[in-house]
């Protein structure tokens, strides 16, 4: 069974050669390693040729001009010849047994295996198609990442694999959630740490400063990738994802961004479908969704949060 892992390339000169090493000496040997380089301005590009001449597993594809992740990923999906697919960041690494770990799993019942990109008392288990929906669709954006997983190559297409015009991060998310609509089978969870993750603090995800604009277009484009016969089911999951949109607003954003929530249209469908789902929230989101734009429920939120975060560091130890 042939495992194809496709790494999207951009000016990723310092990370790369940890990244490629990382692959190329996977317990698990029988891949294909696609690299596009979406027009690197910095020596990617010849690291990437370096691999390439010593691994004949290795493909290089070179953009003439950029087309962003979404053209990236859609044109290493047309290259792939694996049965199975994972996803790596150029600046990130796998444990050398990750593919290994994810292949273990693979057997006709799923589509999707999931590992951790963190260490845990994780255990192994199987998820519904249905309870995975409800997550891709109600979690945090950074949740739902395409790495760190493995699926099946025909689930990935031009559509499950591009997202909407406009949608910089996020990406990943919408991608999940198209793909949790086109299976039926259940996911598998191991309990296996598979991915390094290294938070670069130049990387878009990083330095990328949120909008009440860009959040509801992420909302509508999240909303619109459910079947229109589905969305009842997936309501409280859509409203939960919306209500974490807002509140990361009330925390993080600046306070112009705060004064416009509760004008504008993405805050007052949220809301609605809170109310017309039954979506049962917490007593402080339920004040943050009453008052957001409040300087009171800022700070409010924030020691709310910040209380949480240090009750959970406590216990955990």
């Amino acid at each position: 069974m042939k495992i194809s892992v496709i790494i999207p390339v951009y000016n990723k000169q310092d990370y790369l050669r940890g990244c490629l090493d990382s692959i190329r000496f996977q317990t698990y040997s029988d891949i294909q390693v696609i690299l596009v380089d979406d027009c690197s301005s910095d020596d990617s590009v010849s690291i990437c040729e370096e691999y390439v001449k010593l691994d004949s597993r290795f493909q290089l594809e070179v953009h003439q001009q950029n087309k962003g992740q979404n053209g990236t990923i859609v044109d290493a999906l047309a290259m792939a010849d694996g049965d199975w697919v994972a996803f790596v960041d150029s600046d990130d690494t796998l444990p050398l047994d990750a593919l290994a770990n994810l292949a273990a799993f693979v057997d006709d019942q799923t589509d999707i295996i999931v590992g951790f990109a963190f260490d845990g008392d994780h255990s192994n288990s199987v998820m519904s198609i249905q309870d995975w929906r409800s997550i891709m669709i109600g979690s945090d954006v950074v949740l739902c990442t395409r790495w760190a997983k493995l699926y099946r190559r025909t689930v990935l297409d031009d559509y499950t694999c591009s997202a909407p015009d406009g949608i910089k991060l996020g990406e990943d998310m919408i991608m999940n959630i198209k793909i949790a609509f086109k299976t039926d089978k259940q996911v598998k969870i191991t309990r296996q740490k598979v991915y390094e993750y290294f938070r670069n603090e130049t990387s878009y995800s990083v330095s990328h400063r949120w909008t009440i604009e860009k959040y509801a277009r992420l909302y509508y484009a999240t909303r619109d990738c459910i079947p229109e016969s589905e969305r009842e089911k997936y309501a409280q999951a859509l409203a939960n994802n919306g209500v974490g949109m807002i509140r990361r607003l009330v925390l993080r954003g600046s306070r112009a961004e705060q004064r416009k929530i509760s004008s504008s249209p993405f805050y007052s469908d949220v809301a609605s479908l809170v109310q017309a789902s039954g979506l049962s929230l917490t007593r402080m989101d339920t004040l943050m969704m009453k008052r957001p734009s409040s300087l009171a429920t800022r700070v409010l939120v924030q020691g709310y949060r910040g209380a949480q975060i240090i009750f959970n560091r406590i216990f955990k130890h």
